[in-house]
């Protein structure tokens, strides 16, 4: 049996479906591009992501870049509807990644070839994700549709400096609240959506603690304040319970990693309504030769990580805390940070 997934959306962008596979892919994006806007697609094997089965030999009714209804092999199917053959592939709700690194052309395509089709991005060197954004958004690119974080706003920006001229005085770092407020402006006014900052230390390095804080509670309330003041969310990189803690008083929306969280933290994120997005893949790829980050310092890390990280995740679902998840690289085969 053929095995290739198709994707698409619940509600669908005018576009229609963004991610088909097989000979499908290039049969909708022809007909995508000429605002066609009824569909039927048919020999359809489909699993809905609400019931835990597959429906066999279904039809998909798309109106209106919506999907209208679901029909059964073999009941006529009004003219009005372009017929598009899936030749029994299998049909998914597209899959939402949120915690990417996704920067280029290339990545944005194979997110969205095997499934993809909304990320959001968890940083960049240079905007590249809003750049992204935009020509998907216009049309002009098949990707994914994105919610672009442009840079990180950390203690130390090294080559990112280079990304807008307005950065020039975060050259030797950006800590007092004067520096947070401009690298969080510059990040809005260049069309983020979303702001990613830092709680802790990263894991991807054998020369950093991912345990040890490093933004202030207060440094985190300037950076949460002040993106409230444009309406836009803050996401915050914390792999240690100090400075997820923190982190969650602050206001973020949600902590990225988690993986040394406290039953005090996790309660905290229960009652605010913090969401908990871990990227556990990347951590079992510290574990594995290769890569970027390879060394015996991180697979050992990698080794005492992963079970933390599982209890926590498991914990976090039994007190009902919302959980999304992310693989925390660029969509490069052998891409992966921490």
């Amino acid at each position: 049996m053929n095995r290739t997934f198709l994707s698409f959306y619940r509600t669908l962008l005018p576009s229609t479906l963004r991610v088909l596979s097989g000979v499908c892919f290039a049969i909708i994006f022809a007909t995508a591009q000429e605002q066609i806007p009824y569909y039927a697609f048919t020999n359809v094997h489909l699993f809905d992501g609400v019931e835990n089965a597959i429906k066999k030999d279904v039809v998909v009714f798309v109106a209106n870049g919506k999907i209208e209804r679901i029909g059964k092999k073999g009941n006529p199917i009004p003219r009005l509807y372009q017929v598009i053959d899936c030749e029994g592939k299998y049909l998914i709700p597209g899959l939402m990644d949120v915690h990417t690194h996704l920067d280029n052309l290339a990545a944005a395509r194979r997110a969205l070839e095997t499934g993809v089709t909304t990320v959001r991005s968890a940083s960049v060197p240079a905007f590249q994700d809003v750049a992204l954004a935009n020509l998907v958004k216009t049309g002009q690119l098949a990707g994914p549709d994105m919610i672009p974080c442009g840079i990180y706003v950390t203690p130390k920006l090294g080559e990112t400096i280079l990304a807008d001229t307005r950065l020039a005085p975060l050259l030797s770092g950006v800590q007092t609240d004067d520096e947070l407020r401009l690298l969080v402006n510059v990040n809005i006014d260049r069309g983020a959506k979303v702001i990613k900052t830092r709680g802790t230390e990263r894991a991807g390095l054998p020369d950093t603690d991912p345990r040890q804080q490093t933004y202030t509670l207060a440094q985190l309330r300037v950076i949460v304040e002040e993106a409230a003041k444009r309406n836009v969310p803050v996401m915050v990189h914390a792999h240690g319970d100090e400075g997820a803690w923190a982190a969650v008083l602050a206001g973020a929306r949600s902590i990225e990693h988690g993986t040394f969280l406290t039953e005090e933290t996790l309660q905290l994120m229960k009652e605010r309504s913090t969401y908990l997005v871990p990227t556990f893949s990347t951590l079992e790829d510290l574990t594995l030769p290769g890569g970027d980050y390879d060394g015996p310092v991180l697979h050992l890390r990698g080794k005492f990580m992963m079970p933390m990280a599982e209890k926590v995740i498991k914990r976090a679902h039994s007190l009902g805390i919302r959980i999304a998840t992310g693989v925390d690289n660029n969509t490069h085969p052998t891409a992966r940070r921490a």
